[in-house]
């Protein structure tokens, strides 16, 4: 692969950041065409499912346009098939696109791969990008896709504020805040970019967790922190996805809502309608599922992966879970992290913030007093902000 060609593929992939979560079921994908001068002529990305895919919307921009000669660039194998859009390789024919260039095959069971081959078989030249690269751009992209379609869940990114000697929260209350300022604006893009954003019960019982996602003047906060460039422009683009979202009125809006998933905790019937009725008055999408807790003691597991399971029947690829010291080391446990995002404060420790010994899980414990390791783990992301340590790992292959 040209190196010309390697920067068009990492400039597709913005385009592609900004569809992650908004694109659910379907996988986020960027297109771009360029003219044989190299010049851009347009960008495009999959829209909310049921709408364009990034190669009709890429393409739909120029309707009077001669495009032969043109490459188009795409970060996954266009689709050759009808689901609720028309093929996209009808299109590339349809358009006399003369050559594409495809950062990674789409071997799931409506593409099998085919794609391709067909294109060749009309006489457009394909070029393929090695497999290894990008390895960061399709984790935030059509990672999560590929990973639904093969466990049948949704891909699990775990998150806690932790501080520097390995504590989650106090023994029975609230924690109060842990990390720095600059962690909501984190929390409220990762929160976006899932869509779905679960509660434990032990969160919603002491902290009275929100989970909203708000808007904030710039992502460029985040830089020098010590992200990768493509983690960078991630956090960019759906920092303009949100704010595409709250400028637009539920009519028009074709960007997906995020939701908020609370799993209540055994407690009184005035509590439960309280946090009900507090949660519903923020607005949004809000659903509340009455914990079991003796049922999910039981066979943790089991329940979980019936929960999951439901959540990718309603069309999500990926959860971002917020979760206390007990119920995320049941999730360490089971196998139900797939990515972890944690806030270690560097000053902040369990006796200067409650007075007490606190409570951690067995991961938070490792990361205590400069740990950066975990097993089964590999660091994607590292960054230090203000007054916290930023860890994402990512299960190991």
């Amino acid at each position: 692969m040209s190196p010309s060609d390697a920067a068009f593929l990492e400039d597709t992939y913005k385009e592609a950041f900004y569809a992650a979560g908004n694109s659910d079921p379907n996988p986020a994908v960027g297109a771009l065409v360029v003219d044989s001068h190299g010049q851009v002529l347009s960008r495009g990305f999959t829209h909310k499912a049921g709408f364009a895919h990034a190669e009709r919307h890429a393409l739909s921009l120029l309707p009077e346009r001669d495009l032969s000669g043109t490459t188009l660039f795409v970060t996954l194998e266009p689709c050759c098939h009808f689901g609720r859009t028309p093929p996209c390789t009808d299109i590339i024919l349809e358009k006399k696109i003369s050559r594409v260039v495809v950062a990674q095959r789409d071997f799931a069971a409506e593409v099998a791969g085919r794609s391709i081959g067909l294109l060749r078989e009309k006489g457009v030249s394909v070029d393929l990008a090695p497999e290894e690269f990008f390895y960061r751009e399709k984790f935030f992209t059509t990672a999560p896709f590929f990973f639904a379609r093969k466990t049948m869940r949704p891909r699990v990114t775990l998150k806690w504020a932790q501080t520097s000697d390995g504590k989650i929260s106090p023994q029975g209350r609230a924690s109060q805040r842990i990390s720095g300022a600059l962690t909501e604006e984190l929390t409220s893009l990762m929160r976006f970019a899932h869509k779905l954003t679960i509660a434990s019960p032990g969160t919603v019982k002491f902290d009275k967790a929100r989970l909203t996602v708000r808007p904030f003047e710039s992502a460029h906060i985040f830089s020098g922190r010590g992200l990768s460039a493509a983690m960078q422009i991630f956090l960019e683009r759906q920092h303009r996805a949100l704010a595409d979202f709250f400028s637009k009125s539920t009519e028009e809006n074709t960007i997906r809502a995020p939701q908020r998933h609370f799993l209540l905790p055994e407690w009184t019937s005035e509590e439960d309608d309280a946090f009900r009725s507090f949660q519903n008055s923020l607005g949004g999408l809000t659903s509340f599922h009455k914990f079991p807790h003796r049922l999910w003691e039981l066979d943790f597991s089991h329940t979980f992966s019936a929960a999951l399971e439901e959540i990718r029947a309603q069309g999500y690829n990926s959860v971002f879970i917020e979760a206390g010291p007990s119920f995320s080391e049941k999730m360490l446990e089971h196998n139900f992290v797939d990515a972890l995002l944690v806030y270690r404060s560097r000053t902040n420790t369990a006796e200067s913030l409650w007075g007490e010994a606190g409570r951690g899980n067995s991961a938070s414990l490792a990361l205590a007093d400069g740990g950066e390791k975990l097993e089964g783990y590999r660091v994607l992301e590292r960054a230090e902000f203000p007054e916290d340590d930023i860890f994402l790992f990512t299960k190991e292959d």
